[in-house]
């Protein structure tokens, strides 16, 4: 039986994560942004009876602006403001991380780093943390460094490939498939990295890509083309 989940999270400034999916587990401090809004409010509704999310000052979750999208995914979690460029925020946010059971983050590849906070010092104060990374095109690679939308990784990953050839422009999707799918194996990563640490005891780290969750649902599509 899984032990019940400490989920970690802070306010990912990667604009495309506020979706992530459910998780059922108990205590929780959530990080969050596009893709990994979805997760964290799972875990909040599936049982996580200490839900965070860590803001930034100045205004905090910039969902707010959206009353109720911000509803939506903001339900049954608690919220604190950190400064992460600031000593203080940066020693809260350490104490939070020793413990928890789960970090989400939506930070662009290197943010965490740059900020002091990367994954070698969140394990030297953890070493049982989940710690889950959500970016766009992922931690390496030629891409990792560019930004972008839901839309954009709908279109460089052939999703949106059943539109080309029409008369009319093409529309954008109704559901934000990127943020979906990244939330989704984000809490396939958050549940493996769960087992492996009931198992061996230790924590574990894991590359989200928007991009390459798309790509991997497309897998059905793709591999009759490839062997065609």
């Amino acid at each position: 039986r899984l032990p019940r989940a400490k989920l970690v999270a802070s306010e990912l400034a990667n604009k495309a994560a506020y979706r992530a999916t459910q998780l059922q587990g108990g205590y929780g401090f959530i990080q969050e942004t596009s893709a990994t809004r979805s997760a964290s409010r799972s875990a909040a509704t599936r049982g996580s009876r200490s839900a965070w999310r860590t803001s930034r000052p100045g205004g905090g979750d910039p969902t707010r602006e959206f009353p109720g999208f911000h509803e939506a995914l903001a339900r049954g979690k608690r919220s604190a403001v950190l400064d992460l460029s600031d000593p203080r925020g940066r020693a809260a946010f350490l104490t939070l991380a020793a413990g928890a059971d789960v970090l989400l983050e939506g930070y662009r590849p290197g943010a965490m780093s740059r900020l002091g906070l990367g994954h070698e010092v969140l394990r030297e104060a953890n070493p049982a943390l989940v710690h889950v990374c959500v970016s766009g095109f992922g931690q390496d690679g030629p891409y990792r460094d560019r930004p972008g939308h839901d839309l954009s990784y709908q279109a460089l990953s052939g999703t949106l490939y059943g539109q080309l050839g029409q008369a009319e422009l093409p529309r954008p999707t109704t559901l934000e498939l990127g943020d979906l799918a990244a939330g989704l194996f984000a809490a396939q990563a958050i549940l493996l990295g769960l087992v492996r640490r009931g198992r061996d005891g230790g924590g574990s780290y894991t590359d989200v890509s928007m991009f390459d969750g798309l790509v991997s649902l497309l897998s059905a599509h793709l591999v009759p083309l490839l062997n065609h």
